[in-house]
C-alpha cells in the first residue's frame, strides 16, 4: 500500500510539475532604429518587459543601435535586431529589466525566445551558404530554422538559462519559419514591484562566418504565481492529472484482490 501511494503521489507531482503557465509575452514595435523609437508590447499588466542598453563588437550595419527601415522591409519593424553583423564574428549583448506589476509573488522560471535571421538590406538569411548544408555536431542540439538546413548558426546566451545555438536560416517563409528556443533553470522571484535586470547575448559560432545578423521577434515567460507565503498557489487538478490518479488507483485496487 505504502508503494501504491508513493507511485500516485509521484504521478500527480510530475502531473503538476508540467503545467507552468505563461506570465506574459513581449514583442517589439519600431518608429526608429534608436532605442527611443522602440515600443515594448507587454501582454501581461503584472509582467512588464523594459528595454536597456545595448553594445556590440565587430561590423556594424549603419549608425542607429538596430536595423530599421523607414519605408518597406515592414517586417523588420516588428523585431530587435542590433546592428552588430554576429555572423561575420561580431557580437552583441542587450539588458532588460523585467518588473513584477501586480499584486502577488511571481516566479519566472523560463524564457522562450523566438528568433529569425535578417540581412543588412533587411530581407531574410537565405537556406543556402558557402558551407552548404551542415551537420549538427554530435552532443549539440541546435534550434533550428528552414527545415533539414542548419548552416547559419549563432550563439544565443540568456542570464541564468544557459546557451543555445540558434540557426537563423530563415528563408522566404519569413516570420511563418522562426526559430523558437526555450531557456529554462532560472529562478526569479520577484515580488510586487520587484525587479530582474538580465541579458541577453548573441555571439559568433565558429562552424559559420558569413554574415548575419539575429533579430528577436517574441519573448515569452513562464513560470508560477506565488502566494505571499513564499508556496506556490495551487493550481485547479488538470484532466490528465485526474486521469493519471484514477489509473493509479485502479491499479493499486487489483493488487489488493
Amino acid at each position: 500500500m505504502k508503494k501504491t501511494f508513493a507511485t500516485i503521489l509521484a504521478i500527480a507531482t510530475l502531473a503538476t510539475a508540467a503545467t507552468a503557465e505563461t506570465l506574459g509575452t513581449s514583442t517589439f514595435t519600431l518608429t526608429s532604429g534608436n532605442k527611443s523609437g522602440v515600443t515594448v508590447n507587454n501582454s501581461s499588466s503584472e509582467l512588464t518587459l523594459t528595454l536597456g542598453n545595448v553594445s556590440g563588437t565587430g561590423a556594424t550595419a549603419g549608425t542607429a543601435a538596430y536595423l530599421y527601415w523607414s519605408s518597406g522591409h515592414n517586417d523588420v519593424k516588428s523585431m530587435l535586431a542590433p546592428h552588430w553583423n554576429v555572423g561575420s564574428g561580431g557580437s552583441w549583448i542587450q539588458t532588460f529589466t523585467l518588473t513584477n506589476t501586480g499584486t502577488e509573488t511571481l516566479q519566472v522560471t523560463s524564457l522562450t525566445l523566438s528568433m529569425v535571421g535578417i540581412t543588412s538590406s533587411g530581407g531574410y538569411q537565405g537556406t543556402t551558404s558557402a558551407l552548404g548544408a551542415m551537420e549538427v555536431p554530435e552532443g549539440e542540439t541546435w534550434v533550428n530554422g528552414a527545415e533539414g538546413t542548419v548552416n547559419k548558426p549563432v550563439e544565443i546566451d540568456v542570464t541564468d538559462g544557459g546557451t543555445l545555438v540558434y540557426n537563423i536560416a530563415t528563408g522566404s517563409a519569413g516570420l511563418n519559419n522562426q526559430s523558437v528556443g526555450t531557456f529554462s533553470g532560472m529562478d526569479w522571484e520577484l515580488a510586487a514591484g520587484e525587479s530582474k535586470e538580465f541579458t541577453i547575448t548573441a555571439n559568433n559560432n565558429p562552424l559559420y562566418t558569413g554574415g548575419a545578423f539575429p533579430a528577436i521577434t517574441a519573448m515569452e515567460f513562464s513560470g508560477a504565481v506565488v502566494s505571499a507565503g513564499g508556496t506556490d498557489t495551487i493550481p485547479e487538478p488538470t484532466t490528465a492529472t485526474l486521469s493519471l490518479l484514477a489509473l493509479a488507483g485502479l491499479a493499486a485496487r487489483r493488487r489488493r484482490k
